[in-house]
């Protein structure tokens, strides 16, 4: 019997644009007082011959930083359906200090491991309106 087993590849899924090395640079707006854009939705797919598979990551040793010194406190998890979120817990105190009609563009950077990889860095960069 010869088997081969493929690791399946993580996709994520939220409001935030990914920072890639060829980024142009274009606006890109959420407002984060939308709890949908605080959350990042993440999950495993992988194909098979006759389909695909879809397996919820693990989350360990998970943090995240920002660019905007304050803003972020921290991520919590949770799973939902074939998904696994981290959702940002905002620092109310730093955002209200954004007036009301401005923006503020923010870079943050989500580390963790799971069941499949070790040390996953993700990057994500937004335009945050109030």
């Amino acid at each position: 019997w010869q088997i081969a087993i493929d690791k399946p590849f993580l996709t994520e899924f939220s409001g935030w644009k990914t920072v890639a090395k060829e980024d142009k640079g274009e606006e890109w707006y959420i407002s984060i007082d939308n709890p949908k854009d605080r959350e990042f939705l993440f999950t495993y797919i992988g194909n098979t011959p006759t389909g695909f598979v879809v397996v919820k990551p693990k989350f360990r040793n998970y943090r995240v930083t920002s660019d905007f010194e304050g803003l972020v406190n921290g991520l919590t998890t949770y799973e939902a359906g074939s998904f696994s979120y981290l959702v940002l817990q905002i620092n109310d105190d730093v955002y209200s200090g954004i007036p009301v009609g401005q923006s503020q563009d923010v870079k943050i950077t989500l580390t963790f491991s799971t069941q499949f990889d070790n040390n996953v860095k993700k990057e994500f960069r937004a335009t945050i309106i109030r």
